[in-house]
């Protein structure tokens, strides 16, 4: 699994693998935990060609004991309700700098025109 799927299987006490049909990561440990957590866990961590002889080496590396502390990391750190109020905080603290200013909505307008503008060509060469 990789990213929100690793998350949730990690939260459950399941030993993850981060893998792809692209890339294979490390077996999630407590010793690679802080490493790997910044990137979510995701295509970031996918480093390796996810080769048959890579993953059997990664998933012999399995530990339960050390499955069952990453499990409690993972529901210390990624709990919704800290992610929730950090949102909340950010989006605080963002009013209240900008309370003050003077707006443009003209000037806003064409910066949004200028910035979905630079999503079509991105748009455009996502497979349907």
């Amino acid at each position: 699994a990789k990213a929100r799927a690793a998350i949730e299987a990690m939260a459950v006490g399941c030993a993850v693998v981060l893998c792809d049909a692209k890339g294979l990561g490390p077996m999630v440990t407590t010793a690679n935990f802080a490493r790997l957590r910044p990137n979510n866990f995701g295509f970031r961590t996918l480093v390796d060609e996810p080769a048959i002889e890579k993953i059997v080496t990664a998933i012999q590396t399995y530990d339960p004991t050390d499955a069952a502390r990453v499990r409690d990391l993972v529901r210390s750190e990624a709990d919704v309700s800290d992610a929730v109020n950090e949102i909340v905080r950010m989006y605080e603290e963002v009013i209240s700098e900008n309370a003050e200013r003077a707006t443009d909505s003209v000037a806003e307008l064409r910066a949004l025109g200028a910035y979905l503008q630079t999503l079509d060509c991105i748009i455009k060469q996502l497979p349907v």
